[in-house]
């Protein structure tokens, strides 16, 4: 089931950066679209889980299964632009092409091939809120039938706005002394377009609209299922032994910008679930900037209370989760398929959350198959076509 989300009131959604108000780091800015982990504690006001007459535990957290989430900008799904792309502007508008493969040998670059653009020395151009196409791009993209892809800003889709507040004193519940700071909201409207939040959640029911507080400061929302299925691109008929990975959400490895069942000697792995296998070999790789990814837990702790001087329990805060470091949502994985065939490929990968950190567990949970795809929406990964052009640059992989 799809829900989409639209906001009643602006939105904020923190990033990883250090934020005290009053002090040095007095500045908060919201990020857009928020990580997966927004979602779980959003649902939870309107949503109850599906009971499993074979699971003994039928919690919220325990039955919830977040896919695919993102943004829907004027009635289109809206991918974050693949890094294996470089952007030019013509006329105040962006087109994306594809970066070129070259040979990595007698360098200390760690795969075969890396990408580079034919620009040499010239800066890229500033798209407003970030790249990102729709997704009749991203079938193109996926399906490499042309080497040109249109981009939108999402800053056209979006108002950003700057708030400035005040601390308040939790004694005295009044404005406190030296606690001035600045938020910058975001509005997902303007006067020619609207976006959406959006994502694909299992194992819960729902009304069909209710209002939620979502972010970091309890925003209100309206969730409303969508009882279509929203168009993300199928697959493509892959006819090489190569083939590429797009991840469309940010994902937690557990050797940062590598897949854990990856070697990093050889680069080579075997990913296994439900009986079905394959082995490859990671060529190339285009992967951003690590993202900070932390959070509170939606649960409380039993024990995270304590006895003031009434003699009265009170409840604590939410603890913060871990903080980690993520694969940024657009990166590129390229793999040679050594042993199995495409369908498993497909089958294994194609609109699967491959992320590998789980709260509790850790990265210690490979023999539990279960537990290999990630619940949570992290990691949710499209399987793509290499072009021919890049095939035949490809040699001795």
């Amino acid at each position: 089931m799809y829900y989409q989300i639209d906001a009643i009131d602006s939105w904020f959604f923190r990033d990883a950066a250090p934020f005290d108000a009053g002090g040095v780091n007095n500045y908060a800015e919201s990020i857009f679209p928020p990580f997966p982990y927004v979602y779980a504690g959003a649902l939870r006001n309107c949503a109850v889980p599906i009971e499993n007459p074979d699971c003994n535990k039928n919690t919220f957290s325990r039955r919830l299964r977040i896919g695919w989430n993102g943004v829907i900008a004027d009635n289109h799904i809206m991918f974050p632009i693949p890094l294996d792309l470089y952007i030019e502007e013509n006329d105040g508008r962006f087109i994306a092409h594809e970066l070129g493969l070259s040979s990595a040998a007698g360098s200390s670059f760690p795969l075969a091939y890396f990408l580079k653009s034919p620009q040499k020395n010239k800066k890229p151009p500033h798209v407003n809120g970030g790249a990102y196409i729709n997704e009749k791009v991203m079938r193109d993209y996926l399906y490499a039938e042309t080497s040109d892809f249109s981009v939108c800003p999402l800053g056209d889709y979006i108002i950003k706005e700057n708030r400035i507040g005040n601390g308040i004193d939790d004694n005295k519940r009044m404005a406190a002394t030296g606690k001035l700071y600045q938020q910058t909201l975001i509005i997902p409207s303007n006067e020619e377009h609207r976006c959406s939040l959006a994502l694909e959640a299992s194992g819960i029911k729902s009304p069909e609209k209710s209002i939620i507080h979502i972010g970091g400061d309890g925003k209100l929302g309206i969730v409303t299922r969508i009882e279509k299925e929203l168009p993300i691109p199928e697959p493509p008929n892959i006819d090489s032994d190569c083939f590429k990975l797009y991840l469309a959400t940010p994902a937690i490895f557990e050797k940062g910008w590598l897949p854990g069942w990856i070697n990093s000697e050889t680069m080579t792995g075997t990913f296994t679930h439900d009986k079905h296998s394959v082995r490859v070999k990671l060529f190339s790789a285009a992967v951003g900037r690590p993202v900070a990814v932390g959070g509170f837990t939606c649960k409380k702790n039993e024990k995270s209370s304590e006895k003031l001087h009434d003699g009265k329990d009170y409840k604590l805060k939410p603890t913060p989760k871990e903080m980690r470091y993520a694969v940024p949502a657009g990166s590129v994985y390229y793999f040679k398929l050594l042993d199995g065939n495409m369908k498993d490929v497909i089958r294994l990968f194609h609109k699967k959350c491959i992320s590998e950190y789980r709260e509790s567990l850790g990265f210690e949970h490979w023999k539990i198959s279960r537990l290999r795809y990630c619940s949570r929406g992290f990691g949710y990964c499209l399987v793509g076509a290499i072009s021919k052009h890049k095939r035949g640059e490809i040699h001795d992989v």
